[in-house]
């Protein structure tokens, strides 16, 4: 009991930056589809004594059980406090979201402390393969009920912004699904070469991958689609482009 006991005020200090006042931290709070507000920190240690994976004394389990909620993923399980190593702006720290309830969540910045120069923060949407920064604006998105793992992180870096691909979703593509013929309709105005088309669920599985090679208007039966929504990746000789559509 003494050690659980000296494990819990350990957690507490470092959550509340007492027992290491010069730690680098960042605190984001996420608002779920309940508008329970659920804040999460991220400390880093110069001498890389916590690590990615799960440090007695620097890491903090979730011991809530609340309907709708946003943890830290380590080694596959759910945490509020996460200590790792000395910063680095290419690693990226994975969140999962669990929702009984379906609606919007809005992830924000709360604070960065004790950094000598200043850092930015992105949530990394690996479905859309989106990065959104949320230094100065919330990341907002509406999701069904489920569970979110290997889909979202929290990182601080952003390679489309060296590689131009910040753009890839302006390519003039039509896309749009038809009611009354239950098909996904993809047009491209300039006869852009779509090599291939994939469609996935919000959880991120995978319902559908074509490879076409054809610039004609393409059509994509959704009867045997088991999902009322779907993210579309589109492949061209152009770029790349990506869109939720829903369907019924």
């Amino acid at each position: 009991m003494a050690a659980k006991a000296y494990r819990l005020l350990v957690l507490f200090l470092v959550f509340y930056g007492t027992c290491y006042p010069q730690m680098q931290t960042v605190r984001i709070n996420c608002e779920t589809p309940n508008g329970y507000v659920r804040q999460l920190l991220l400390g880093f240690t110069d001498d890389n004594t916590a690590t990615d994976g799960v440090d007695y004394g620097y890491d903090g389990p979730c011991v809530d059980n609340f309907p709708d909620d946003l943890n830290w993923i380590i080694e596959d399980n759910r945490y509020v406090i996460q200590g790792v190593g000395a910063f680095d702006n290419t690693k990226q720290y994975p969140l999962g979201i669990f929702l009984q309830n379906s609606g919007s969540i809005n992830i924000s910045l709360l604070s960065i402390e004790n950094f000598n120069n200043p850092i930015n923060l992105f949530i990394y949407d690996a479905i859309l393969d989106s990065y959104t920064q949320i230094n100065n604006q919330d990341y907002s998105t509406t999701l069904n009920n489920g569970n979110y793992l290997d889909r979202f992180y929290l990182t601080f870096y952003n390679p489309n912004e060296n590689l131009g691909l910040n753009n890839v979703q302006e390519l003039d593509l039509i896309i749009k699904y038809i009611k009354s013929s239950r098909e996904i309709i993809i047009n491209s105005n300039n006869n852009y070469l779509i090599n291939n088309i994939k469609l996935f669920d919000l959880l991120g599985k995978e319902l559908l991958s074509e490879n076409l090679n054809t610039s004609n208007k393409i059509r994509i039966p959704s009867n045997t689609i088991n999902s009322k929504s779907v993210i579309i990746h589109i492949n061209t000789d152009y770029g790349q482009t990506r869109k939720v559509l829903i369907i019924h």
